[in-house]
């Protein structure tokens, strides 16, 4: 299992992932193309929406902290440490 290091990125919702390049969609998780792809990307929501936690969390998991800390240290360009996370929605 040396895939544990790898990650794909996108955008999702309450109703779907939204998926810019299907291509690499499809080469990250080893789908072959088929002109029924879009049914693919339902089944995938379908089936990653199972592990999506239904209620925040407040007292984590040491080993989830830092799961998350480390993850928000390589996106963060202001370097926080990943401690603190702030959005500016508008």
């Amino acid at each position: 299992m040396g895939y544990r290091n790898e990650s794909y990125c996108t955008y999702a919702d309450f109703y779907k992932i939204h998926i810019s390049d299907i291509k690499s969609f499809r080469e990250f998780f080893g789908i072959e193309y088929n002109e029924n792809l879009g049914d693919v990307i339902q089944q995938f929501t379908k089936y990653f929406s199972a592990f999506i936690p239904d209620k925040v969390v407040i007292n984590k998991e040491a080993k989830l902290i830092n799961s998350i800390t480390n993850y928000l240290d390589k996106t963060d360009s202001k370097n926080s440490k990943g401690i603190y996370c702030f959005d500016d929605v508008r």
